[in-house]
């Protein structure tokens, strides 16, 4: 009886498994840009003054990482970064070391990163959103405090 078992299970074929991970193709930074020139600022300005930090960190390989600016509103002072996921770290540490942009002293703050455009755009509290965003126009308007830990 026993025998007869052992057959049948040795003809049931053995399972396999494979982990599929699947890999953003872009990561999407959306970043505040505390400056007191916010309204001139454009997205080619913005690429280029992120560039120049992740130069002096990272040498010619640093400018050559790719980074695009999908958008920047200027009513809000808000700009929406694209990157590849193996660059992320750099392109964070440039926003942290970036102290001018159009030659005027800045401050970019990190709001969220997200690997899709979607899920970055939509928020799950509008309300706490809109509230982030006066906020932050408010202190826009106390410029030089939050400017104030940047030495020239």
């Amino acid at each position: 009886i026993f025998a007869g078992l052992m057959e049948v299970e040795s003809a049931i074929p053995e399972l396999t498994y494979r982990r599929v991970t699947l890999k953003p193709e872009s990561v999407f930074f959306k970043i505040f840009i505390f400056s007191q020139s916010s309204a001139d600022l454009t997205p080619t300005l913005i690429k280029n003054s992120l560039l120049s930090p992740l130069g002096s960190l990272y040498g010619i390989a640093g400018k050559a990482l790719p980074l695009d600016i999908i958008s920047y509103d200027s009513s809000t002072s808000i700009a929406i970064v694209r990157t590849e996921p193996t660059c992320c770290r750099q392109i964070w540490a440039s926003f942290t070391v970036t102290t001018q942009m159009n030659g005027e002293p800045c401050r970019i703050d990190v709001q969220k990163v997200s690997s899709s455009l979607s899920s970055l755009l939509l928020s799950r509290d509008i309300k706490l959103e809109l509230q982030k965003l006066e906020e932050n126009q408010s202190k826009q308007g106390d410029l030089a405090e939050n400017l104030s830990f940047i030495s020239f």
